[in-house]
């Protein structure tokens, strides 16, 4: 559970005023690892604030491109759409980057076709 920023804020404060780090964890009921983490977050940022991590960047960045080559190309299936997409702009972009990529800009990608490899028999 993410402790409040009153009490990282009061942590801090009696750190500065010279209470040991053992004194202030007891006290606040926190971790000294916990402390040592802000202590650290606020020597680089100045801050208590956390830092979120947005995760992966998307493969394709610019989605007005994307979508230009989209809509020049709207019968081909995602696998078809990366091939195309890598051949044309020297991308290595798979088949999964080109459905997120669609969905983030509100197409929908057409499903792999299943086909009967032999012609079907009717029953008798």
């Amino acid at each position: 559970m993410a402790h409040d920023l009153a009490i990282r804020q009061l942590a801090y404060k009696k750190y500065c005023e010279g209470l040991s780090i053992s004194t202030i964890c007891e006290h606040l009921d926190i971790s000294k690892a916990t402390f040592h983490t802000w202590l650290h977050l606020v020597d680089e940022t100045n801050s208590f604030q956390r830092r979120f991590s947005n995760g992966r960047p998307p493969a394709i960045q610019d989605l007005k491109k994307f979508k230009d080559f989209v809509d020049k190309n709207p019968d081909r299936s995602a696998q078809k759409m990366a091939d195309d997409w890598n051949k044309e702009f020297n991308a290595s972009v798979a088949h999964d980057a080109i459905r997120t990529a669609l969905q983030r800009i509100n197409y929908t990608y057409k499903k792999k076709q299943k086909y009967t490899p032999k012609e079907m028999k009717k029953n008798v």
